[in-house]
């Protein structure tokens, strides 16, 4: 956590978050948080996970496009942890700060496990990513939020931020090699075509650490990221997690990558071009982790 958000986030702010949401202060249990605070905590019964982010990260509106979103694949089958409205019937709360503020969200705490090696060893895990991935596709493809304030980043705006990251974060010769390569990508990726079928929101962060599985059924969470992209780059992200450890081994990534899609062809079409875009993806990946 950035210490000048640290240094704002009081303890006042925190009791306010909770008397909003109407939870007991002392069932909280901190949970690792990189760019937000978390927390779990039970209430009548059952599992939560409460989120609370400076708006330098992420602003009201935006969390609220995220909570509608998340919402909205909860509702059409999509086994996700969906927020929780408040007493006033909000799906998100913002707490004012001496600079910026607070924003707040409560999921359900969706239940099960990361997924063990075993699990990604077998074909059948890759192949439930692979539906997973083709019904939100086919979901986002009629997905609006509830106002237009309320629309998610695009994939232009965050590779603006991915570039101060990369100039940021790197110095000299290494930082011009790399911004250039950047944005070399950046120009091929915006040149490919966008309509409803190929482009809409998108998770943009699906890996093993932002899902359990219980019961066979993935549990999708952490939609931080999600933003408005191709399809194509959602699918890349799978890959470019799913083939750690294994990318010296083309037999068994070519297994993954033929297990994925034959779940993905079961809830959504793809056309098959956009195979020739995905290392595209990846290397923009590539580049701003190295950074």
């Amino acid at each position: 956590m950035d210490p000048k958000i640290h240094a704002l986030y009081t303890r006042d702010i925190l009791a306010e978050v909770c008397n909003r949401f109407e939870i007991n202060v002392d069932t909280l249990e901190a949970l690792d948080g990189f760019e937000s605070y978390i927390y779990s905590f039970e209430k009548d019964g059952k599992g939560y996970i409460l989120r609370v982010g400076h708006s330098s990260h992420r602003d009201a509106n935006a969390v609220q496009g995220e909570a509608e979103f998340i919402d909205y694949l909860g509702a059409n089958g999509i086994h996700v942890g969906r927020p929780m409205r408040d007493a006033q019937g909000n799906l998100v709360e913002a707490i004012p700060a001496k600079e910026g503020e607070f924003v707040a969200v409560v999921f359900d705490k969706v239940p099960g496990d990361h997924a063990s090696r075993e699990m990604w060893q077998d074909g059948e895990l890759m192949y439930k990513l692979g539906r997973l991935l083709g019904k939100m596709h086919s979901l986002a493809k009629d997905f609006e939020p509830s106002a237009e304030k309320y629309r998610r980043l695009t994939w232009e705006d965050d590779n603006v931020d991915s570039l101060q990251v990369i100039q940021h974060a790197l110095s000299g010769d290494e930082a011009e090699l790399v911004s250039s390569k950047y944005q070399e990508l950046v120009q091929q990726v915006s040149r490919l075509p966008r309509d409803r079928d190929n482009y809409g929101l998108i998770h943009f962060d699906v890996h093993g650490g932002n899902f359990f599985v219980h019961e066979g059924q993935i549990q999708l969470f952490d939609f931080d990221d999600s933003l408005y992209s191709w399809f194509a780059n959602d699918i890349a992200m799978v890959f470019y997690y799913a083939s750690f450890g294994i990318r010296d081994d083309p037999e068994a990534v070519e297994t993954r990558v033929k297990n994925f899609f034959a779940g993905y062809a079961e809830e959504n079409d793809i056309n098959p071009v956009w195979m020739e875009h995905i290392q595209a993806f990846l290397s923009l990946r590539d580049l701003i982790l190295y950074a």
